[in-house]
């Protein structure tokens, strides 16, 4: 099969392309790239046809090869709550979606049809791998880890998926909230049945076992502690030596908001980052999740570790956490990248949507212009090129020009049929290659237009890893199989989907008002921050945080 006359997104050339090239393929792989060759007019019939011969002729003309896009974090566990909350802080918002006295568990084939439903969203915006941390509730047991991985396997998205895990009681997340709770609910609370840090880790073994490299490698495995103060010492540096020995990602949410600063300081006496250093947590396989409220020293330290900053610009505006400090951590040279989090906070799981916000946020920051975020930043950040959290099997179509390598699968907007490109080792190429093909008007910055614009076409069939998922879990369209998913639903499942609602009768009183009187209180003072400062109710004081209390 040739693909003919089709520019080649390249950010280091003039306008960001390069082109027009003919791609030669060969058994599935890209055996040839040169300068174009006109088509005959006999091959334009042939256009964007699935299931031709082998030799048949694709008309790449006024078509972009451009990277698939890599969704650097994402909750599936939260895809069918879009829409559930609105103007809550984080730790009120966490509240309302993980109620702390909810010990029913969701169904297997409810994680299935969250993780189906966000897939097909997100291939047909682009997106062909995502690191997804599902939350399972209460517990993470055998039946749902394999609906989920099972789910990524049948759509055919490459996916690195870890499990949301915290060992701590909810109320040792925050100083003083034990002794804001009533006694009998703070009982209640610490009462609930946990798996201990043993438990934990064999559950991790025994989905790494399985899992890791499942799909001919399409699907890896990655651990999550949730959050350093969410997590024991012992728990959170023997997870990091279980995911060192293994070569896997260590995600960890991080100063998501200015409470969790608060806490930091409070808890350990030190920063939340140089705490996850000094137990020798942090490094080339740490992935950062926010950093939203990080200092001068913390960018230091995650520069120096080399781990990977993802920047979720949905989910700390959608929750008023605050705004990252951009480019501070670029300046450092930490790696950066983007997601679109959960369907509660972006509700589209477009990391076209994302890129777009993360390029206008910045500019409200500062005036100095030249520190704004530029079109070819953004444009990098939807790819996550480190080698520790993208399968380093994974084939990359390398541009001469670039430093870097890139995924790449090619997609017609208007079609919406896709070839995949991809090769080993070969003459031009490194690895697999997944991407889309978009239109392009002659002489458009390709820079500025696809983070500007984004990739709002029409997008069908995707291809990745050889394999064309563009029909969902079925033969059908990628609506078909997405209502299989949910349509296989038992009825206890669809009543369990009902019942994701934010109904006041869910949440414990006390434990909102507790929660409530810690967001009040100005606490920033000592580290002089004034973000969205308020002042505490009346008669409300913080009760003295004794040694041994956390």
């Amino acid at each position: 099969m040739r693909i003919q006359d089709v520019l080649i997104l390249d950010l280091d050339a003039p306008g960001a392309t390069r082109g027009p090239v003919d791609i030669e393929i060969v058994d599935g792989r890209i055996a040839r790239i040169a300068h174009s060759v006109r088509p005959n007019p006999q091959d334009s019939d042939t256009r964007l046809k699935l299931g031709g011969a082998a030799g048949r002729v694709i008309d790449g003309a006024g078509l972009l090869a451009i990277p698939g896009l890599v969704n650097a974090h994402l909750h599936s566990s939260g895809h069918f709550s879009r829409g559930l909350l609105d103007n809550l802080p984080l730790e009120l918002f966490m509240l309302w979606e993980l109620p702390p006295l909810e010990a029913e568990p969701s169904p297997p084939e409810l994680y299935r049809a969250r993780v189906l439903s966000g897939a097909v969203q997100m291939l047909k915006s682009g997106i062909t791998s995502v690191m997804d941390d599902p939350i399972y509730t209460p517990d993470a047991t055998d039946e749902a880890i394999d609906a989920v991985m099972g789910a990524y396997r049948d759509v055919g998205l490459r996916a690195t998926v870890s499990i949301y895990q915290p060992n701590k009681t909810e109320y040792d997340w925050f100083p003083y909230l034990p002794q804001l709770l009533p006694p009998d609910l703070r009982r209640r609370m610490g009462e609930q049945s946990r798996p201990s840090t043993a438990q934990i880790m064999q559950t991790y073994r025994a989905f790494f076992e399985r899992w890791h490299g499942a799909a001919d490698g399409r699907l890896r495995c990655a651990a999550s502690c949730s959050a350093p103060q969410r997590a024991t010492d012992d728990y959170l540096t023997g997870l990091h030596k279980l995911a060192a020995d293994w070569g896997l990602p260590l995600v960890m949410h991080v100063y998501e908001s200015k409470v969790q600063r608060v806490a930091g300081e409070l808890l350990y006496g030190r920063s939340l980052v140089r705490h996850v250093r000094d137990l020798g947590a942090l490094d080339e396989r740490t992935v950062v999740v926010h950093a939203v409220w990080v200092d001068d020293q913390d960018i230091s330290d995650l520069a120096e570790a080399s781990c990977t900053v993802v920047h979720s610009p949905s989910g700390n505006l959608r929750c008023g956490s605050g705004i990252m400090p951009y480019r501070d951590l670029m300046r450092a040279g930490v790696h950066m990248a983007l997601c679109t989090d959960e369907a509660t906070v972006e509700d589209t799981c477009s990391l076209w949507s994302a890129g777009r916000l993360a390029a206008q946020l910045h500019k409200i920051t500062g005036p100095d212009y030249e520190a704004w975020p530029t079109a070819e930043e953004i444009l990098r950040a939807h790819r996550l090129q480190d080698p520790h959290l993208v399968d380093e099997q994974v084939l990359y179509l390398h541009h001469p020009a670039q430093q870097g390598h890139l995924e790449a699968l090619l997609e017609d907007k208007s079609a919406g049929d896709v070839e995949r490109l991809g090769a080993p080792h070969g003459e031009v190429v490194d690895g697999a290659v997944d991407g889309q093909l978009a239109d392009v008007a002659p002489g458009e910055e390709q820079r500025r237009h696809h983070v500007g614009v984004g990739g709002h076409g029409q997008r069908g069939a995707v291809d990745v890893e050889d394999r064309l998922v563009a029909h969902g879990v079925a033969e059908g369209g990628l609506e078909e199989g997405l209502n299989q998913g949910v349509g296989g639903l038992a009825p206890g499942a669809v009543g369990h989907v009902d019942g994701l609602v934010a109904d006041p009768g869910r949440l414990p009183a006390d434990v909102l008002d507790a929660v409530q009187h810690l967001l009040l209180v100005p606490l920033s003072d000592v580290l002089g921050f004034s973000h969205r400062l308020q002042p505490p109710r009346a008669g409300f004081g913080f009760p003295r945080l004794e040694s041994g209390d956390h």
